[in-house]
């Protein structure tokens, strides 16, 4: 016969063209299926069966009046499964890039830069450092070169003493 037998995998499912069959046929099986399954050729009298056996029985598939065309056909079917990789096993993984590339890692890297050199600068210039013994005692009796309120001119909300406002 001039006709070959072809298989394929298409999606999850195993289509075989069995056209050097005795009786040509298309034959299709979910790979599910096929998962605890194998294929051989058995002779039968005259007959050579593409057989599918399964855990449970042992299917007929296809019946060849040559042994070659049984065997070629059974070769088919084999390059169709080597070159099977599940459906599954193509979605790869996506992992995501690490912290260190992404956007935000960047934005809050220049903000803790930017908060260091601006307490860095500010310390520089005294404004985050703590008060000495001197500086303290200073904010706590306040400016002794101010000068005093003069009778007459008082302000209002500022303490006065009372030899300053009635004299003494």
């Amino acid at each position: 016969m001039s006709a070959k037998t072809t298989a394929k995998i298409v999606g999850d499912a195993l289509i075989m063209d069995l056209a050097s069959a005795d009786t040509p046929s298309i034959w299709r099986r979910e790979m599910s299926g096929l998962a605890q399954a194998g294929f051989s050729v058995q002779t039968k009298g005259k007959k050579h069966v593409l057989t599918l056996t399964t855990e449970d029985k042992d299917e007929a598939v296809a019946s060849f009046a040559d042994a070659n065309e049984a065997s070629a056909a059974l070769k088919t079917i084999t390059k169709a499964f080597l070159s099977y990789a599940p459906v599954a096993a193509h979605v790869v993984h996506q992992v995501g890039k690490p912290f260190y590339r992404k956007p935000w890692f960047y934005v809050l890297l220049i903000l803790l830069i930017g908060f260091i050199i601006t307490k860095n600068n500010a310390a520089k210039r005294g404004q985050w450092n703590t008060p000495t013994a001197s500086q303290k005692q200073f904010m706590m009796t306040g400016n002794k070169s101010s000068t005093k309120p003069k009778r007459g001119a008082i302000d209002k909300g500022v303490p006065v003493s009372a030899e300053d406002m009635f004299g003494e």
